[in-house]
């Protein structure tokens, strides 16, 4: 299965719990094609590492979003979680499974916002300690290359 093929279907499992219709994963290669996109999807190293690992199964995606919607809510993952999540939405069958509503009481609904709360929290907890380490240690790399590149004397 082809790399952008790959992260579409994990970034639409983690949305919307289904793979996406040929439709999607067939305007999200075009979307990766336009010059828009190349300009859009520029990214620091941490952006890609995060993006890389959101690749790789729904659950590793939930724990980068959690992260990154924290700390980088304009990077690399977030813009292509809501392309898919766009393309989902404007396409058959999926916009189902985003519009659809269930039916429940107040006690259930009270109920599954508290876990809902509490899942959520304990996600960005986990994902905090997960990836700070890492993107501090990005930041202080390409800090201290930066330095030792203004340092170095200019080439003739």
């Amino acid at each position: 299965m082809p790399e952008l093929d790959l992260e579409c279907v994990v970034f639409s499992r983690y949305l919307i719990g289904q793979r996406p219709s040929e439709a999607v994963l067939s305007r999200y290669r075009e979307f990766h094609q336009l010059p828009l996109a190349a300009r859009e999807l520029r990214a620091r190293p941490f952006d890609r590492t995060l993006l890389a690992l959101a690749r790789v199964h729904p659950a590793l995606t939930r724990f980068a979003d959690a992260y990154a919607r924290l700390v980088l809510p304009a990077g690399l993952l977030r813009k292509k979680l809501v392309l898919t999540l766009a393309l989902l939405e404007s396409c058959a069958p999926s916009h189902r499974f985003i519009d659809e509503v269930e039916p429940m009481g107040g006690a259930q609904v009270w109920t599954r916002l508290f876990l809902t709360v509490a899942f959520s929290a304990t996600v960005l907890l986990v994902a905090v300690v997960l990836f700070a380490p890492w993107h501090l240690l990005s930041i202080a790399v390409s800090k201290a290359w930066g330095q030792r590149m203004a340092e170095a004397p200019a080439s003739l």
